[in-house]
């Protein structure tokens, strides 16, 4: 059953996931500009010798489109391409990591416990509430009453009565 965590709980998983973000701060930075520059790189070449597109002051208008053999002429150009794109992004990374984050966009009903995507939409139509699924906890039911008796509900029934 679905159980909301307490607040020290959920302080606890925020402090924990915090940390392990400032482990990870300086790798998933690097990984992002050396994808950012194997990316940049390659389209730039293929755009050059497909397309013709080649706005640069180092190739003379009119932008043709380069062959194969005069690549190694524009190399450095195409690694300045890279180089751009690649510092751009590990700095976006670096000083503003949220805009690569995902966040999960799943909230919950605190009364039925509907599962819905986040929008704006903050009451049920059971009246309840829509909180962040990261703000609750899936436990196992206690079986004490869970027998091979089909009565089991009424032997609950009857105890819940007594106390």
């Amino acid at each position: 059953m679905w159980v909301k965590k307490s607040e020290n709980k959920i302080r606890e998983e925020l402090q924990k996931e915090k940390e392990l973000e400032s482990k990870n701060k300086l790798q998933k930075t690097l990984n992002t500009g050396i994808w950012a520059f194997l990316i940049a790189f390659s389209v730039k070449i293929l755009l050059s010798i497909t397309l013709g597109v080649n706005y640069s002051p180092n190739i003379p208008p009119p932008y043709e489109i380069i062959k194969l053999s005069e690549i190694p002429e524009y190399f450095p150009e195409f690694l300045r391409t890279g180089l751009y794109w690649s510092i751009g992004l590990m700095l976006v990374r670096f000083f503003a990591p949220n805009v690569f984050k995902d966040k999960s966009s799943s909230v919950m009903c605190d009364t039925c416990f509907k599962v819905k995507e986040s929008d704006n939409k903050l009451i049920c139509d059971c009246r309840g509430s829509y909180f962040p699924m990261n703000q609750y906890e899936w436990v196992e039911a206690k079986n004490e009453y869970l027998d091979e008796d089909s009565n089991w509900i009424f032997k609950y029934k009857i105890e819940k009565t007594e106390c």
